[in-house]
């Protein structure tokens, strides 16, 4: 079995502090780091012992299935993949004693915390979206759960915040519906990225951006764990419908988890509840929400030993449409400043924002440094593909196997081309914070290339 999951962030052992792996989150980005694909981060946080390792161990199940069998055999819709590597679902599983239970992401039965800290899937995936018109990274990430009774509400901010801004999938795992405390920690979370990460500097907006304010956040999902209400049951018998009927009955229920999330975000008369509201359509590209029934008594037992069989039917059959709709539907890779960052991008800002966290232990970080930290990794991103482009460019014009004599008026005329290429292209992404660190990092790439 391939892969295993690494520990990213690492919570001190009083509880109140986090530090970043480094080498474990360097193995991970450097099994991208030579390809130009774009990445997205799939993360999953809310309360502790509501599942959500348990439900990364079917995404994992998902995904290997389509490395397996590859890409273009998705024709299949059946839950035959939930049993490809067995009907035990072993990965895991701390319930029981066995060789497969440290190869995934640990979940377990009963009442006390599993995971601590911020854990990433150890291999990339490749997925097909019909969201986006390229080939996806996809990188799996379980965090902490919130409000476990050890935890500190500043680490807790932390862990939310930092699952946020590096993921392009934000999933918040909550049980039975959607809570006005729910809400109102979504919104607390939230507040300090959409401050934080306003891609125009204040003193130079102008007019038509100032009627313009970009979502620092992409899509955030509800993902609503035994849920009661549904109106009709799923069980066995919806593996028996023509595609057809299956096709309405999923409609059906997609049309009743957007009428519910509706509900719930819709316009309230009380002030509190609307700037609540206001908040978290003001931090995300899109919100959705799905909705699963209980996986069944025998799954909550410390004794369960991970037979999927004995999983609830219409669990299986949701989970089944669940993942489908997520990684061929909905996902998008990690967009930044709006552009879609390959692995090498992404490692910079999930540093950056890393060491300002670690700087803030005392409290939620100031809006100002997180503006700071974030230009900071854009805009040394931007210097680093620019740079990069004009490397790509010599060595193409003037490679070692061109023997061919260029002449040195010809070789400042192509020096001048690609000079003026990489700038461009600098300052296309080049765009957040002060002016004076912009021209700063602009100076250095001048200086490197120059170096050349």
């Amino acid at each position: 079995m391939h892969g295993k999951p690494l520990k990213i962030i690492n919570i001190g052992e009083d509880d109140s502090q986090f530090r970043l792996e480094d080498e474990n989150v360097k193995e991970i980005f450097d099994k991208l780091n030579n390809k130009d694909i774009k990445v997205a981060v799939v993360s999953i946080v809310g309360s502790f012992r509501t599942g959500k390792s348990f439900i990364l161990n079917f995404f994992l199940r998902y995904l290997r299935h389509l490395e397996a069998v590859g890409l273009d055999a998705l024709d299949d819709e059946s839950e035959k993949w939930m049993y490809k590597e067995g009907d035990m679902l072993l990965e895991g599983n701390l319930n029981t004693n066995n060789e497969q239970s440290q190869s995934s992401f640990a979940w377990r039965g009963g009442n006390e915390r599993q995971t601590t800290g911020i854990w990433m899937w150890s291999e990339p995936f490749i997925v097909r979206s019909t969201a986006f018109p390229e080939e996806i990274a996809v990188l799996l990430m379980d965090t902490q759960g919130m409000f476990d009774n050890q935890t500190t509400m500043t680490l807790t901010a932390q862990i939310f915040g930092l699952s946020t801004l590096v993921s392009s999938f934000q999933i918040y795992n909550v049980e039975k519906r959607i809570g006005e405390d729910n809400l109102q920690h979504l919104a607390l979370f939230s507040e300090y990225g959409r401050m934080a990460l306003s891609p125009v500097n204040e003193s130079n907006k102008s007019e038509e951006s100032e009627s313009i304010e970009a979502k620092p956040f992409q899509h955030m999902q509800f993902l609503i764990r035994d849920y009661q209400n549904f109106d009709k049951d799923w069980d066995d018998d919806f593996y028996i419908f023509t595609k057809e009927d299956q096709d309405s009955y999923v409609e059906t229920y997609r049309e009743a988890a957007r009428k519910y999330l509706n509900t719930v975000i819709d316009n309230k008369d009380a002030k509190d509840l609307q700037i609540t509201r206001d908040q978290i359509t003001r931090c995300f590209d899109s919100i959705d929400c799905f909705m699963l029934p209980h996986p069944g008594p025998a799954v909550t037992k410390k004794t369960f030993d991970g037979k999927i069989s004995s999983i609830d039917p219409g669990f299986r059959a949701l989970v089944n449409i669940y993942l489908r709709q997520l990684f061929h539907e909905q996902l998008l890779p990690k967009r930044i400043n709006d552009r879609f960052l390959t692995a090498p991008e992404l490692a910079l800002f999930f540093a950056a924002y890393t060491s300002l966290f670690q700087q803030g232990q005392s409290g939620f970080p100031k809006a100002m440094t997180m503006l700071e930290a974030t230009s900071e990794a854009n805009n040394r991103s931007a210097l680093a593909v620019s740079l990069a482009k004009y490397r790509a460019g010599m060595e193409t014009k003037v490679s070692v196997d061109n023997v061919t004599y260029i002449k040195e008026d010809e070789l400042t005329s192509i020096h001048n081309k690609l000079l003026a290429e990489s700038l461009l292209s600098f300052d296309k992404a080049a765009t957040m914070g002060p002016q004076l660190s912009i021209a700063n990092y602009r100076t250095e790439l001048l200086q490197a290339i120059d170096q050349e």
